[in-house]
């Protein structure tokens, strides 16, 4: 196995793995062998940009201000950026060695699970057979098919049922919608105007259940919005300009759908209290514009009209999430069209600053948080569709930001961020729509 380690002067990850057993390893680092010998930055065309924030008018872009590379522009195939370090020890930090240290960045091979559909693009991780491990449920667009993927808290995952989906199936959730104790699917299918639910009973998905939630349904978000106890789901109809309001009733029937507008083309949505009312409120990646949408809840099921916030053009996906630990959510809009990530920074009232641009990949689509390199701070990680690539963005305390860019595929979709071989480091699992797998960068300090 090949490795490489991460440890830029302003911060990076560290993230562990072992080899997760499935077909088609894939190996994702040059060089090999030698656990011992970190590879420092430009010395085998890793790349690495030094960020620091500066204002433009009411956006706060944070651009690269130095880049290292010994093989030109783009990501290295696989391979995560490197410089000096020592470990707590004052010993050099090494990949490998079963130790992860602060600002330290591993990854083993990238391992590509084949058979997963034509165009794998949704992707949600839970433990869906109660045995105490993550597994992975994927929707391929292309295939019209639904797949649960097993794994047992080694890294290893086995396939599992493979279900007939509506068309096109894209976002997929993962809830207990009728209260037996068994997670259920939830699955937006854009070619077929509707949510399709599947009921897992004994564990085994039942047919779906159509839910018709607007025109171009592209995804869906579950949370209790009445605070019944049920959960509720919110879809995002693209052709409708709306978002889909259904109410469960925690016997796994939903109410029909009520219809909210938000801004043009709305391709994702995400739920969150954003002002601290305890109540859920809704955010929208609207792609057709330089806005997304934030809904206030009312605490009823029901949402106040959406007031827009400017961010970069062509938001493809939503995440809300506390980025700066201060207590207050904040908004993570990847910008097809700009190549940043928009980050908006809560107030805790409701209310967002200026967004912050992060520089990431070509053609960023998702992006979520995690702690990549055991520094007990938030990381950006997004995944980038032109690019091909993954992105760690680590942010330092004075304000600067250091990037890693990695290779994962030809067309990367769909992100999940999460410890599969339980070796309390993050791994990385990505969808590659145009190579029609699912691949897992798994991680190896």
């Amino acid at each position: 196995m090949s490795r490489r380690r991460a440890t830029p002067d302003n911060g990076t990850a560290g993230v562990a793995g072992v080899g997760l057993g499935i077909l088609l390893g894939v190996g994702v680092f040059a060089g090999c062998g030698d656990d011992t010998a970190p590879v420092v930055a430009g010395s085998s065309g890793a790349q690495t940009s030094s960020s620091t924030a500066s204002s433009l008018g009411s956006e706060t872009t944070a651009g690269p201000s130095s880049s290292s590379s010994s093989s030109g522009n783009g990501p290295t195939s696989g391979s995560s950026t490197t410089s000096s370090s020592s470990s707590t020890t004052g010993e050099p930090a090494v990949c490998g060695d079963g130790q992860h240290e602060p600002g330290e960045l591993c990854f083993g091979d990238l391992i590509a699970l084949g058979d997963v559909g034509e165009s794998p693009t949704g992707l949600a991780a839970a433990d869906l057979d109660g045995d105490g491990h993550l597994d992975l449920a994927l929707a391929a667009t292309g295939s019209s098919s639904v797949t649960v993927v097993y794994g047992d808290g080694t890294g290893a995952l086995t396939f599992g049922q493979s279900i007939l989906s509506g068309l096109q199936p894209r976002g997929v959730a993962i809830a207990d919608f009728d209260d037996n104790g068994e997670l259920d699917l939830a699955v937006a299918n854009l070619g077929t105007d509707y949510v399709a639910v599947y009921a897992q009973n004994k564990g085994a998905f039942g047919s779906q259940q159509p839910e018709p939630a607007g025109e171009r349904t592209r995804n869906v978000a579950v949370g209790d919005l009445d605070g019944d106890d049920n959960l509720d789901m919110v879809a995002v109809a693209e052709e409708s300009g709306t978002i889909e309001v259904l109410m469960g009733d925690g016997t796994g029937m939903f109410a029909a759908a009520v219809g909210y507008d938000t801004g043009p083309q709305p391709y994702d949505v995400a739920l969150g209290d954003l002002n601290g009312d305890g109540i859920l409120d809704a955010v929208t990646a609207d792609f057709g514009g330089t806005t997304i949408s934030v809904l206030r809840g009312i605490g009823d099921g029901t949402f106040q009209a959406a007031s827009p916030e400017t961010v970069a053009s062509g938001s493809r996906s939503i995440s809300v999430v506390d980025f700066d630990e201060d207590g207050a959510l904040d908004i993570l809009a990847p910008s097809f069209d700009a190549q940043v990530v928009s980050l908006l920074l809560g107030q805790g009232d409701g209310t967002f600053g200026p967004f912050i641009a992060l520089p990431v990949g070509q053609g960023p689509y998702v992006s979520t948080v995690a702690d990549m390199d055991a520094d007990g701070r938030l990381d950006l990680v997004s995944v980038a569709r032109d690019a091909g690539s993954v992105s760690i963005v680590v942010p330092a305390q004075d304000g600067t930001f250091a990037e890693t860019e990695i290779f994962v595929g030809l067309s990367p979709l769909a992100l999940v961020v999460a410890d599969f071989n339980e070796d309390g480091s993050p791994d990385v699992v990505v969808t590659d729509s145009l190579g029609g797998t699912v691949s897992v960068l798994p991680s190896d300090p």
